[in-house]
């Protein structure tokens, strides 16, 4: 009786594993039937190792038409590595392509066979193909002295510095009054808060006066101002020229100076 159950159990692991078996074989033929036949290790690497035959067949005949004719390189093999280097091309898309199955060993030994592939070609192309090196050209003629640059520069662009009329210099007739300070000597000369309302404020010929601004101005101009303090509350843009020995504070978004003489304005 042990013996027949002994005989009886193996017959049914032997019975198990024929339907584990014939199970994996129906699930593996399953799998290829809606597979593509193409996703696999092998195939890749038989169109792969096909494609880069093809490149190293053009490399090989490139150095043998060099060996032939020497410097004289023609238009075919020009146009033979220009295939070659779109197939390399072609190889790398394919091999971005196939990461989705293939192995990461597989994956790094098609990227290094692309570099190579890519590295061999520039240099087959570099021999075959040499580019000029780039030189610097002799200076044909001197320098030209700073002081005479300059004053081509001026010519083009002009200069406020040695003109009678300045850019903010305005004549009086054609200013607001209530918006000017022009012609004074030796005043302190004031706005509050409300006079100026954000206007455009010009200062011109002022000579030892003290100028107070303490309203809002959209601009304020100066233009020869000698020996000045000028106190100025927040103004969007301020231009200052020839102005000699004057003191500025002010709170401005752009400060332009032109021309300052003698000495340089504090702000």
């Amino acid at each position: 009786d042990g013996q027949s159950e002994q005989i009886e159990q193996i017959a049914k692991l032997e019975a198990k594993y024929e339907d584990r078996k014939a199970e994996r074989d129906r699930r593996r033929q399953q799998r290829a039937q809606h597979s593509n036949p193409t996703e696999n290790a092998n195939a890749f690497w038989q169109e792969f190792n096909d494609t880069k035959v093809e490149i190293m067949k053009i490399l090989e005949a490139a150095d043998l038409s060099e060996v032939q004719t020497g410097a004289v390189i023609t238009d075919d093999i020009s146009n033979r590595l220009s295939h070659a280097g779109k197939l390399i091309c072609g190889l790398q898309e394919f091999s971005a392509r196939s990461t989705l199955f293939l192995p990461p060993y597989d994956q790094r030994l098609a990227n290094d066979a692309v570099l190579n592939l890519h590295a061999a070609v520039s240099r087959m192309r570099q021999r075959l193909f040499p580019r000029n090196s780039f030189k610097f050209q002799h200076r044909r003629c001197p320098p030209a002295n700073v002081t005479t640059l300059i004053s081509e520069m001026w010519k083009e662009v002009g200069s406020t510095s040695d003109i009678m009329r300045l850019q903010g210099d305005t004549h009086e007739d054609v200013l607001d009054p209530r918006l000017c300070f022009v012609g004074c000597v030796g005043e302190t000369l004031i706005k509050s808060a409300g006079e100026v309302n954000g206007g455009d404020f010009v200062l011109s010929r002022l000579k030892n006066c003290i100028v107070w601004l303490s309203d809002a101005c959209g601009s304020v101009r100066a233009d020869r101002l000698e020996n000045c303090k000028i106190f100025l509350g927040p103004v969007r843009s301020v231009l200052v020229e020839k102005i000699e020995h004057c003191t500025f504070q002010l709170a401005s978004q752009q400060l332009r100076i032109h021309s300052a003489m003698v000495q340089p304005p504090c702000f």
